[in-house]
């Protein structure tokens, strides 16, 4: 049976499935989120928590911005965002959880 389990980006899910017994009867299906958790201060774990069974995708990671933004690269946008505390904003397909501040 499948059961999505959604919230704090995938900590939810994850912690669900490393309490279940490790038994080959729950698997995780995630994304690469769990890598961050302890430096976002989401939780203690990561996939060094977990065993690997196959890595189904990989996906390339795009930014974007409008056309009258003066970046050349990504080194301008961050120091934009550094000299501008506050004043990027962001979209993306999922939910973002960041630290406050973002930019440090």
């Amino acid at each position: 049976m499948l059961t999505n389990r959604s919230g704090g980006t995938g900590v939810i899910g994850m912690n669900t499935v490393l309490t279940k017994p490790a038994n080959g009867y729950t698997v995780l299906y995630g994304a690469e989120n769990p890598q961050l958790y302890p430096i976002m201060g989401l939780a203690d774990f990561t996939y060094a928590d977990m065993t690997p069974v196959n890595v189904i995708g990989q996906g390339l990671v795009v930014i974007a911005a409008p056309t009258d933004k003066d970046w050349e690269d990504f080194g301008d946008l961050l120091e934009d965002a550094q000299a501008n505390p506050g004043s990027l904003r962001m979209g993306a397909p999922a939910p973002v959880v960041c630290p406050t501040p973002c930019w440090r």
